[in-house]
């Protein structure tokens, strides 16, 4: 019974350690009337629900680590590519999967999901070394892993909002944060790079609006409804676009309004 009992939990941890590695495939932020955008421990923009703002999202919030894994795991594609990052994710939001920027580029589909799954491999191993995975089941966990990754790389890639803000910047997302970690907003950098603000607005807002044009086309919302839903976003997006994020103090920075913050900056 005990035996029994350790292969379940060691098959549990397995699968722990599988669906912390997976390519995260995130949704854009809702941006309905009962939400702000707002600067979350990054480089992410999150969403916190009206009246809760100055809590703050904290290091481990969902969207955090979503957006950091994301980076990471753009970086790790874009490099088997031979692509810059923010190449890859202008092709990314053009509609493109990573699959199809692959076969562009003449690079194997595997080559790319060898990269990925790496770390994991790393943690079977260590895991098998420690007893607590049979080879058996770390090879089918690995198996299960790869299935999943290229499945993934074959569907749209849904960019989380401060990773589109940096590549309408033609910046690396870890450089736009430093940045706003030194005292400036998006805004402000933008402003010095010769970027009209709006382009990173309508980049952010594209998704919405096209779903709200979708909505109105079938008949479920009116053009009014759609332009005054979008004017909403709009404001939002732009009050958070003027917002600076606190110092690791927590003192902020002068600047618009009282962004939260994150002060811990994301690594690779």
């Amino acid at each position: 019974m005990k035996r029994r009992l350790v292969v379940l939990l060691a098959t549990l941890l397995g699968i722990g350690l599988l669906t912390g590695s997976q390519l995260v495939m995130a949704q854009s932020p809702d941006t309905s009337p009962n939400t702000l955008m707002t600067w979350g421990p990054g480089p992410q923009f999150v969403n916190v629900p009206m009246g809760q703002q100055r809590h703050g999202a904290g290091p481990n919030h969902p969207e955090a680590n979503q957006t950091r894994h994301q980076w990471r795991e753009i970086q790790t594609i874009a490099d088997v590519l031979n692509m810059s990052a923010q190449d890859l994710v202008a092709a990314l939001r053009s509609g493109k999967t990573v699959a199809d920027v692959a076969q562009e580029q003449g690079i194997d589909l595997a080559t790319i999901v060898d990269a990925l799954v790496a770390p994991k491999v790393e943690r079977l191993n260590r895991a098998v070394e420690a007893g607590r995975l049979t080879e058996q089941q770390a090879d089918a966990l690995l198996a299960l892993a790869r299935v999943r990754v290229e499945d993934r790389l074959h569907r749209p890639f849904s960019l989380h909002p401060f990773i589109i803000a940096a590549q309408v910047l033609g910046m690396d997302a870890l450089d736009l944060w430093s940045e706003l970690q030194a005292g400036k907003s998006v805004a402000q950098v933008a402003d010095e790079k010769g970027i009209p603000l709006d382009d990173i607005v309508n980049a952010l807002l594209e998704p919405k609006s096209e779903r709200l044009n979708q909505l109105v086309s079938e008949g479920r919302l009116t053009q009014e409804q759609a332009g005054t839903l979008l004017a909403m976003a709009r404001e939002r997006v732009e009050d958070m676009l003027t917002r600076v994020p606190r110092s690791p103090q927590g003192k902020g920075h002068p600047g618009r309004g009282r962004g939260q913050c994150g002060n811990q900056p994301i690594t690779p």
